[in-house]
């Protein structure tokens, strides 16, 4: 994905689906902080965040 300059959803989960299963690690479970995910109001914010130094 870094070399290729593509992050999007779409790609990743080609790449996924083009992947051996006998080459995918097993997911770890995750507790805690690391466990939670971004709010709407979080996630609002990064793309802002992102949208601005897209601008620079």
């Amino acid at each position: 994905m870094i070399g290729q300059h593509n992050f999007t959803l779409m790609f990743a989960r080609a790449i996924r689906a083009a992947t051996p299963d006998s080459q995918l690690v097993a997911a770890k479970k995750m507790t805690g902080a690391a466990a939670s995910t971004p709010t709407g109001q979080q996630i609002a914010r990064m793309e802002r965040e992102l949208h601005h130094f897209r601008l620079k």
